[in-house]
């Protein structure tokens, strides 16, 4: 007798808009944080809170998503998440994927590091989404 399995939806990662959309995936799938129901203070719309686990239960530490996709600061927290789950070389793969883009008939190739190092936080965010999710 085998246990039963849940299936996880399919996500193209690549088709989730950039801001708060991608930034919702981030924050859950990669950052642990959890979406809370109800209105944010701006109203309606997406509300998150990071968790830190206390012997009492959760304490809620913030009440929005950062901009992970669009802020270099925010996606460096995604990189060091990726750096403790020991993902790295996952995503960088990922990452070049992710700057090796098609030009015409050719394949861009990076210059070096150069393309890695100035990724930007979109690229990132999707290449560690693709590292965490396989």
């Amino acid at each position: 007798m085998t246990a039963p399995t849940t299936k996880q939806p399919v996500i193209d990662i690549d088709a989730v808009p950039v801001g708060v959309g991608l930034d919702a995936l981030v924050a859950t799938v990669i950052m642990g944080w959890k979406q809370a129901e109800g209105e944010n203070h701006g109203g309606p719309g997406w509300r998150f809170f990071k968790i830190a686990d206390k012997e009492n239960g959760p304490i809620y530490l913030q009440d929005h998503v950062d901009k992970f996709s669009t802020d270099a600061n925010h996606v460096c927290e995604v990189e060091s998440e990726i750096e403790r789950r020991g993902l790295q070389w996952s995503y960088e793969v990922c990452l070049l994927h992710q700057v090796w883009k098609p030009d015409g008939l050719h394949v861009k190739r990076p210059e070096g590091n150069f393309d890695l190092i100035n990724a930007t936080p979109e690229q990132k965010c999707r290449a560690a989404l693709k590292a965490v999710m396989g």
